[in-house]
């Protein structure tokens, strides 16, 4: 079995989300309009989705896929089970 994907592509963007967090904070303290600080916690949001969105899939294209093609058919249900109990907590 191959190791698992490298996820380090998505650090660029979640340092972009880390700035934009900060950013948030800043506009709490400065005592912004409710309705900007909504708009960034939105984008936030949005950002944190398509990392997972990413992530999840890498882990399809590879984990998943790769669980799917082995002998180890006990290995595939699990990789099942978790996508499923994932998409169950959205």
């Amino acid at each position: 079995m191959e190791p698992h994907p490298d996820h380090s592509t998505q650090q660029t963007r979640l340092r972009r989300i880390e700035g934009q967090v900060r950013g948030v904070q800043r506009m709490i303290e400065e005592r912004r309009y409710c309705m900007d600080i909504i708009d960034q916690i939105h984008a936030i949001s949005a950002a944190l989705r398509k990392v997972e969105s990413n992530i999840l899939e890498a882990h399809l294209e590879h984990c998943v896929h790769d669980a799917l093609h082995s002998q180890n058919a006990e290995d595939a249900q699990q990789k099942i089970r978790e996508i499923v109990q994932v998409l169950n907590r959205s």
